[in-house]
């Protein structure tokens, strides 16, 4: 997170919820996201730069994965979904989602 509060997805994060291979992640993004696709890059607590994604990107990153038949990214979105769809029930019924709440999702098999 920056400091003005922005999400982002640092590229090894991104390597672990598809199947892209972590030796060309920055190439095969490029080349599924298009020439004008930009990556951002970050400092990190060890001051190290690192190459980032923004949160809002994934989903469609995810899906464009998924339709080329990556099984990793279409269960990723399947998880992310079922999330979602859990966090807006629990808020439109005053329930809080707490830690506990998550450990049950985790454990829930949606799909």
């Amino acid at each position: 997170m920056t400091e003005n509060q922005e999400l982002f997805v640092d590229l090894n994060q991104f390597v672990s919820i598809s199947s892209i291979n972590p030796y060309y992640v920055l190439r095969n993004l490029k080349l599924l996201m298009g020439k004008d696709f930009q990556f951002l890059q970050l400092e990190n607590e060890l001051t190290n730069k690192v190459d980032v994604v923004p949160i809002e990107k994934i989903p469609e990153i995810l899906l464009m994965l998924a339709t080329k038949g990556d099984n990793k990214a279409t269960f990723t979105l399947k998880m992310l979904l079922g999330l979602a769809v859990t966090k807006l029930e629990c808020d439109a019924f005053g329930v809080e989602f707490n830690a506990i709440n998550k450990t049950d999702f985790n454990k829930a098999d949606f799909f």
